[in-house]
């Protein structure tokens, strides 16, 4: 009778990193000063240069050198408390230049966090902290920082790099969902109603003095324009919600891929991006939806 293995428990690299990391920088805010010489006691009191001790090769030292950084990198950027940011950057010239790696493992950063640091180093300047200049400025001369386009490191064909609901989910189908959002709100309905009764009254002073209704010839839509949009779009949301729920059922069996309101309202929604990069609003948009829409929207005698 064959026996099973133990199991046990499966912790990260750096557990208890976060612990060590709140320690210090809880530690440095206590004495209210960002002096380099501060934190060298703090991290010698803590025997911070032995985080790697004990790795069994020297890829599992790389991958806790990665997870530390990437704790420590968050506390480098705003939110945080100007005395923590001194602390983390402090942390990050530590941890680097006592890694046993080679060659080194290097701190990622992200063009929008390197404009963060650039800030920091503004801020520092004006502020007359050299310790924390030269610090960072070591790290630069060291080339201690990779520049990168993601936080994350991402493969192809990588199953780790995003989760089996993000892959399996359709471009279009979130588009369409933001798009129908921000048409079926009511300060965008009562701007459209606002706008069509100022339209319509324009057209009754065009008829004559006292008149109460516009000529026959210029009565093209009726009064109820907001209805309208409304019932257009919750039809196509009910049946794009019923082909994304039942796509195999999709096929020549299913017409609404071939009516003439379901196309119109899917291009309209394809084309409303590029529409407002011409300077269209939504609302212009919503009007000529509608006017493009036919027999349902029009009265009069071009109807």
């Amino acid at each position: 009778m064959s026996q099973s293995s133990p199991i046990f428990p499966t912790q990260s690299l750096a557990a208890g990193f976060k612990t060590d990391l709140d320690k210090v920088v809880k530690k440095f805010s206590a004495t209210d000063c960002v002096r380099y010489e501060v934190f060298a006691e703090i991290w010698r009191e803590m025997k911070l240069n032995f985080l790697c001790a004990g790795r069994q090769t020297e890829r599992e030292a790389r991958e806790l050198m990665e997870m530390v950084f990437e704790m420590t990198s968050v506390l480098w950027f705003p939110p945080s408390p100007f005395q923590t940011r001194v602390c983390a950057l402090y942390m990050l010239y530590g941890l680097y230049c006592t890694q046993p790696c080679q060659p080194r493992v290097k701190i990622r950063l992200t063009a929008s966090q390197w404009t963060q640091v650039l800030n920091f180093m503004k801020t520092l300047e004006e502020q007359h902290h050299l310790d924390v200049i030269f610090i960072l400025n070591k790290l630069r001369a060291i080339h201690a920082f990779h520049f990168v386009a993601t936080k994350n490191e991402h493969f192809p064909q990588s199953k780790e790099a995003e989760p089996e609901s993000d892959r399996s989910k359709d471009p279009m189908k979130e588009v369409e969902e933001s798009l129908i959002r921000d048409i079926i709100n009511a300060d965008l309905l009562e701007q459209i109603e606002a706008l069509h009764t100022q339209y319509y009254n324009v057209k009754c002073s065009l008829a004559g003095p006292g008149a109460e209704q516009p000529d026959r010839s210029l009565n093209l839509l009726n009064g109820n324009i907001i209805l309208n949009i409304k019932n257009i779009l919750q039809r196509f949301e009910g049946r794009r919600k019923a082909r994304y729920q039942n796509p195999g059922h999709s096929s020549s069996g299913d017409s609404s891929e071939s009516d003439p309101e379901f196309k119109l309202v899917r291009i309209f929604l394809l084309s409303k991006a590029h529409n407002s990069m011409r300077g269209n609003t939504l609302v212009t948009s919503c009007i000529h939806l509608v006017c493009e829409r036919g027999n349902s929207c029009f009265t009069g005698p071009y109807a």
